[in-house]
């Protein structure tokens, strides 16, 4: 199996709850919400859909950084952008605003990779992205309670930054990542639906 077969498969087999959002940085830290977000997207209920996508777009990347849960987020949404191609009723306004999306996110990656010089080099496979290194440390969940408030309630722990990952082939692989999901759907998304 060469190594785009590789990308692909661990892209068509990923689940949900395969993922260790807890440990992968977005915006506002932990990707704790980032399930949620993509279980109300692909509920297609226009109700929730076109928000959960706005908080998405959000999470996964804030000027023009691309966070470590970009890539497996995007792999998700992808999914959900061919399901809302394939429901009936369409949804044109949210496959529309998926698309438009993934274009100026590929925009940003493919303008962030321009800047890294072309002897550097990518993970090698997915599960790079899960070794100790580049992930934040687990959740330490009896230390959290034992910080609890008087109301029975804790924050998350606040020195999440301190804990980043250092390693600028952690950043490469986000946005060479991302990019490689990017194109694939929005290439597919180009293509003309053959009926069933």
């Amino acid at each position: 199996m060469n190594s785009n077969d590789k990308f692909f498969s661990f892209v068509n087999a990923i689940e949900l709850n395969n993922v260790p959002w807890e440990r992968l940085i977005c915006t506002n830290g932990r990707a704790t919400d980032i399930p949620k977000l993509l279980t109300q997207l692909t509920s297609l209920d226009p109700n929730k859909a076109p928000s959960a996508l706005r908080a998405l777009s959000l999470q996964i990347e804030h000027q023009e950084t691309v966070w470590t849960a970009a890539p497996f987020a995007l792999i998700f949404m992808g999914r959900c952008g061919d399901q809302i191609r394939a429901s009936e009723p369409k949804l044109p306004k949210l496959q529309s605003d998926l698309s438009e999306y993934f274009q100026e996110l590929l925009d940003i990656c493919t303008q962030a990779l321009s800047y890294y010089d072309s002897k550097e080099q990518a993970f090698s496979s997915w599960q790079e992205f899960f070794n100790e290194e580049h992930l934040l440390p687990p959740i330490n969940y009896d230390e959290l309670r034992a910080d609890e408030d008087d109301d029975g309630e804790y924050e998350e722990e606040l020195d999440w930054e301190e804990d980043l990952p250092d390693s600028p082939t952690l950043v490469l692989s986000c946005y060479e990542y991302s990019k490689r999901i990017l194109e694939f759907y929005l290439n597919k998304w180009n293509e003309p639906l053959t009926p069933a």
